[in-house]
């Protein structure tokens, strides 16, 4: 079957290591192009390879590319499809200050009481709880899933029509938040996924559940919001100190 392969097309490649495309290379000895579609700062990921231990031909195969070969067709897209126009700008200066990147088909929610400034589109929820263990390799947080829920309630009662994801870290969370969704009878109007699982898809609205929660013995979460001369800050107790987030929609 190799002997009659002519071209490649490796979707998502920032997910795919060195490794992986160079086995196809030279298992393909017909092989005219190699087509790599994906994100020059995206890494792949090993569930038993910690990322800061992972061996060179696990990286990503972008980063194994000459840019500067003349045999190379490189073609950079600086439009995305489905997304909030603020949230564009946000990941344009954050992860890709070099470039451009407009939204093709722009969104946008109207204001309401959970999302006050429209214009951005991302609200976080500072929740506590300790996340558990769920044997072999999963987790869930009873903490996150209850303020999860409380804000689907309110969810669909302010955008009805609009569509509403639960994204996961972990296969645990997402088992829990379906079986809570199938006990409201609400699992109809609720989408929820795993984030691995939800690459290439769209939603008007998503809730990242983040599992995870910072060591309460070491870092103690007692917040307390501020907002002065129109800058929302964050206190933390008990040392008293400001961490200023930015100017505050809500003013």
């Amino acid at each position: 079957m190799s002997n009659y392969i002519s071209h490649i097309a490796v979707d998502e490649a920032g997910k795919a290591s060195y490794l992986d495309c160079f086995s196809m290379v030279v298992e393909a000895p017909h092989l005219q192009q190699l087509i790599l579609i994906g994100d020059t700062n995206q890494y792949p990921t090993h569930r038993r390879i910690a990322q800061s231990q992972l061996p060179d031909c696990f990286k990503n195969v972008m980063f194994e590319i000459n840019w500067k070969s003349p045999v190379l067709t490189y073609i950079q897209l600086n439009k995305t499809f489905y997304m909030n126009a603020g949230v564009v700008h946000l990941v344009n200066k954050l992860f890709c200050p070099e470039r451009n990147i407009t939204p093709l088909y722009p969104t946008q929610l109207r204001k309401s009481a959970l999302i006050r400034n429209p214009e951005m589109g991302i609200v976080f929820h500072d929740t506590d709880g300790w996340d558990a263990h769920v044997k072999p390799t999963s987790r869930k947080n009873y903490g996150h899933h209850y303020e999860a829920m409380q804000l689907i309630y309110q969810l669909l009662d302010i955008y009805p029509d609009e569509k509403i994801t639960v994204l996961c870290y972990y296969v645990a969370q997402k088992l829990m938040m379906e079986k809570a969704l199938r006990c409201e009878m609400i699992e109809s109007k609720v989408e929820v996924s795993t984030v691995d699982a939800y690459y290439g898809k769209n939603t008007d609205i998503a809730i990242i559940i983040t599992t995870r929660t910072l060591d309460a013995v070491k870092f103690l979460r007692n917040y307390t919001r501020v907002v002065k001369n129109g800058r929302i800050m964050f206190r933390k107790h008990p040392f008293e100190k400001h961490v200023e987030l930015g100017e505050d929609a809500g003013k």
